[in-house]
């Protein structure tokens, strides 16, 4: 058995009906009060959306007006940096209309475990599942596909506006699963106090200067207990993610078939673990340990974070979603000293960056799904998009992407404008078994980090293992 995901291709009817929707703009599509009937906010964002967008959003708000009252509406989230921004927008949903809205705030690996255990008993007690990309070929049995709904509110939602690595990440088999509203690059980021001590001029460009970098302003006695980079080294989930945020820019891919470009990256499931390119990344980890903080085996994506805020480390390579809060001095002591730039690459291979993120999509066992699907168009829409952005959340559509009030506030703008049409939906697996083929990998280089198992010796046996679970699922794995 082959399983093969084709994009987008019965959504083109809907995309054509969107497209159509640009004509006129109109800069009074402010989310918030009497500017969009968007909630209670007093403030007026300045936002610029097509008139036929906003009136349709006018009256799409006009019907909400305590439209459900009495009635809660329950979300099962991941824990992230953004859901403080997500919580404090559904407050004016509840004004609007009269629903109570809960967040069940979980880890990343239980936020998955719940949703998969909720769809596979068929339970209603969740109405939305807020879900990863790489989660969406798991959950596609659970998700209600949503190509209808969306046809009939296509002016309101201007799914066009989505970038479009989120539309293929959000669809499976030809079905829209969920609205794509939280979308995650990597990028670089690094504190220009540091580079400038350590006279460096500039991030770096190439994977060979990055670990060049590390080393130097890791020994620049100029630079007391400051480290030159933090990665997630932490074995299991974090290390295998890394794995995969490194592969692609070094040149390497992790499966026969899995490449920048493919057009059936699942074809040929033979792992590459073993590759030279994939044997080269996994030493990079392992090589710079010793310029990292104490306690650099178990660092994972909060530690990362916190280590370069505080100003302990000069590099990191994180999702957006860890670089928007350094602009935030409760948050950060490096809000007037950071920068951001694309990943660094192997010499003379072409930027593809790593993209993950996550949709809402609606249980298909939910008894309210039409309150959901408000819900949806409601938050994921243009106006309250941008209030997303502009409270803590991040661009999810070009025209918040574009906007250049936020570019201004948000340093990291410029870069993901750079890089966001350089991403590939597959980047990590979206099969069923993704999950578990990351946590396998990041185990077997967590032993080899820890210094329990040789570098070969690890790769290959995360070959072998994980060759041997996707072969018994039915995928083309070549010996």
């Amino acid at each position: 058995m082959v399983l093969k995901k084709s994009f987008l291709s019965v959504l083109a009817a809907v995309l054509v009906i969107i497209a159509g929707c640009g004509a006129g703009t109109n800069t009074t599509g402010a989310p918030s009060g009497e500017n969009g009937n968007g909630g209670s906010g007093s403030e007026a964002a300045v936002f610029s959306t097509s008139e036929e967008q906003l009136a349709a959003w006018n009256e799409f708000t006009e019907g909400l007006k305590g439209k459900w009252q009495g009635k809660t509406l329950n979300i099962v989230s991941v824990s992230d940096p953004w859901v403080e921004s997500m919580t404090g927008l559904i407050k004016q949903f509840e004004d609007l209309t009269g629903a109570s809205v809960n967040v069940s705030q979980f880890g990343y690996d239980a936020a998955y475990s719940r949703e998969i255990l909720t769809g596979s008993e068929q339970s209603s007690a969740d109405d939305l599942f807020v879900y990863d990309v790489p989660w969406v070929g798991a959950l596609s049995q659970y998700l209600l596909p949503l190509n209808d709904r969306l046809q009939q509110s296509a002016v309101v939602v201007d799914y066009d506006d989505f970038f479009g690595v989120m539309q293929k990440a959000s669809t499976w088999e030809d079905n829209l699963l969920g609205m794509p509203f939280a979308p995650y690059f990597v990028m670089l980021a690094y504190n220009t106090q540091h580079f400038e001590t350590a006279k460096i001029d500039g991030p770096p460009a190439t994977l060979d200067e990055y670990v060049g970098d590390i080393k130097a302003i890791s020994e620049n006695n100029d630079l007391p207990g400051v480290y030159g980079g933090v990665l997630n080294n932490q074995s299991g989930t974090a290390v295998g993610q890394a794995y995969f945020e490194y592969i692609y820019n070094a040149g390497g891919k992790p499966f026969e078939s899995m490449y920048p470009g493919s057009e059936d990256p699942y074809a040929d499931m033979t792992p590459l673990f073993s590759s030279p390119e994939s044997l080269k990344v996994v030493k990079m980890f392992k090589d710079l340990l010793p310029y990292e903080p104490e306690g650099a085996l178990n660092m994972s994506w909060n530690e990362r974070a916190s280590t370069f805020a505080s100003g302990r480390a000069a590099m990191m390579q994180p999702w957006v979603t860890d670089i928007a809060p350094l602009s935030d001095p409760e948050k950060s002591t490096v809000t007037e000293s950071y920068a951001t730039a694309p990943a660094p690459t192997s010499e003379g291979v072409k930027q593809s960056a790593p993209v993950g993120g996550y949709s809402m999509g609606i249980n298909r066992f939910s008894a309210q799904q039409d309150l959901a699907w408000d819900f949806l168009v409601w938050f994921t829409s243009p106006q309250m998009s941008y209030r997303f952005a502009d409270t803590g959340g991040f661009p999810n559509r070009y025209s918040v992407l574009n906007d250049e009030t936020l570019a201004g506030k948000y340093v990291y703008y410029t870069t993901e404008r750079e890089i966001v049409d350089t991403a590939e939906a597959f980047f990590r697996p979206q099969i069923p078994e993704s999950f578990e083929i990351i946590d396998t990998l990041g185990t077997h280089i967590g032993e080899y980090l820890a210094g329990t198992v040789g570098l070969e010796e690890a790769m290959a046996a995360a070959d072998q293992e994980i060759g041997a679970m996707l072969k018994k699922a039915g995928y083309t794995v070549n010996d």
